[in-house]
This record gives C-alpha cells, sequence and structure tokens, in this order.
C-alpha cells in the first residue's frame, strides 16, 4: 500500500482539499435546493406558460438541455434544468480545476515544489495520491449537490419531484464529466509552471466546448462537430425522460479522463521542474 499510495501524501493532499471542497460542496448543496424549489413552485407556476410560446425561449432551452422542450414545462425538464444550470456546472468545473492544478504547478507557484520532490517518493507516487484524494473530493461534492435538491424538492409538490432511480443516472454521468475536466486539468498542470496559467488553458478549454455545444444546436454547420464537445455526452432530460444508464456517453468520459490522466502523468514524471 505504502508503495503504490503513500499514506503521508494523501494526509497532505486531504488536507489542503477538504476546506474548497466543503466550500463548493455547500454552494451547490444551496444552490440545487433553491433550483429544486423555485423552478416547480414559482417559475412552472407564474412564467412557463407564457414563456414558452417565445421560439428564443424554445431554442434556449433547448441548447441548454440537449432536447426539444416543445412539448412544454413538465417535471422532467424542470428536474433537468436543476443538473445542466450554467452556475452548477462552473461550480463542478471549478472545483475539478482548482483541486487538479495543485501539483506540480500549484507547488512551482508557491515555491514548495522543490520540498514535496525532495521527499524519499517518486512522481508517480505523488500522482495517484493527488488522484486517489481528488476524485473522492469529486464524489463528496456530487453527493451534496444531491442532497441539496433532495432536500428543496421536499418543498415542491410532489408530482414535479423526480425519484432517485432518475437521478442517479444524471448524477453518474456528471460525476464522468467532472472526472474528464478534472484529469485534463491535471494534464494542464503536469505541462505548466505557474497554476494560473493552467487554470486559463482548462477554462478556455471547457468554455469553447460548452460553446461548440450551445452553437451545434442552432448553426447545422456545427453540429457535425459537436461530439468534440464533453457535454455531448452529458443529456439529463433524455435520462430522465427514459429512466436509462448514459452506458456510452459514461465510457466516452471516462476515456477522456484516462487518457488526459495517462499523459498528465507520462508528462509529471519525465519533465524538470524548479522554482528558479
Amino acid at each position: 500500500m505504502n508503495r503504490f499510495l503513500n499514506t503521508g501524501l494523501l494526509m497532505k493532499s486531504a488536507r489542503e482539499m477538504w476546506p474548497v471542497t466543503l466550500a463548493m460542496g455547500l454552494t451547490l448543496l444551496v444552490l440545487e435546493a433553491a433550483l429544486a424549489y423555485v423552478l416547480p413552485v414559482k417559475f412552472q407556476a407564474d412564467f412557463a406558460d407564457q414563456w414558452m410560446k417565445l421560439g428564443f425561449v424554445q431554442n434556449m432551452m433547448k441548447v441548454m438541455l440537449g432536447a426539444d422542450v416543445s412539448g412544454g414545462l413538465g417535471p422532467d425538464v424542470l428536474n433537468a434544468l436543476a443538473w445542466v444550470h450554467p452556475v452548477v456546472l462552473a461550480v463542478v468545473w471549478a472545483h475539478g480545476i482548482i483541486c487538479c492544478t495543485r501539483v506540480p504547478a500549484g507547488e512551482i507557484d508557491r515555491g514548495t515544489a522543490d520540498v514535496v520532490l525532495g521527499l524519499p517518493v517518486s512522481r508517480w507516487q505523488i500522482y495517484r495520491a493527488e488522484t486517489a484524494v481528488w476524485l473522492p473530493c469529486g464524489a463528496v461534492l456530487i453527493g451534496l449537490a444531491l442532497a441539496g435538491n433532495m432536500l428543496g424538492g421536499l418543498g415542491a409538490p410532489e408530482s414535479s419531484r423526480m425519484s432517485l432511480d432518475r437521478s442517479l443516472p444524471v448524477l453518474a454521468n456528471l460525476l464522468c464529466l467532472y472526472s474528464a475536466v478534472g484529469a485534463i486539468s491535471l494534464a494542464a498542470s503536469a505541462a505548466s509552471d505557474r497554476k494560473g496559467r493552467a487554470m486559463t488553458v482548462v477554462f478556455i478549454f471547457v468554455l469553447a466546448s460548452f460553446l461548440l455545444n450551445y452553437l451545434a444546436q442552432i448553426w447545422a454547420p456545427l453540429s457535425r462537430a459537436s461530439f468534440l464537445s464533453l457535454l455531448d455526452y452529458y443529456r439529463p432530460l433524455t435520462l430522465m425522460r427514459t429512466g436509462g444508464w448514459p452506458l456510452k456517453d459514461m465510457a466516452v468520459l471516462a476515456g477522456v479522463s484516462a487518457a488526459a490522466w495517462v499523459v498528465g502523468g507520462c508528462i509529471f514524471a519525465r519533465r524538470d521542474i524548479t522554482t528558479s
């Protein structure tokens, strides 16, 4: 165990990741609770009928959800909106980017890379320890989001609540999306000397992915390139309507995660690192 995962490194990583995980997890809990209550209770009752008569609103909803919503705002649409809201995605992605650019880019920024890399451990041990703490932190983050969603749903009409068996595939899909962004952040960090630079690169990537998914829904020439967007493999509304598990989409995101993780590990293990 100590040769594969160093206990001291695990404790160090956990100590440094738990504050941001707790802060962002509580943010998601409150946000999801608000969305789960407001969307079915306030939005649907006061605005849904009027808004859904507007073509641009239908297009906007289609872009966000990746599916046709001309039939109206049923419980599945409103529940799906809580999991594709831009602020929710931004918090989930920000957590992965912040946690996964800590080593080595963050250590170089702080001037502590020489101390960390001077420990009697291999770089792969450091890399594995970061991963072994980051992924459970991501699971805790999404678990808190689910808790908030269920809590907010208690105040909504029972007919508008989505059962847990319909929500679990969405959460699993979101965790795969989160891991892909995080693994790409690990690779960017491994290749960078500055945490800010690594974060910027990944931020531009996720923004481009978001915009590509957006434009592909409304501009036919880009629809053929939609597969390049990570969000093309995350469709909560479809899952809530069918109740199935998105095994193909999850496999694609897991494949991206694995490839980026291996690339990042190889770069980190082979590159020269100095803090001067």
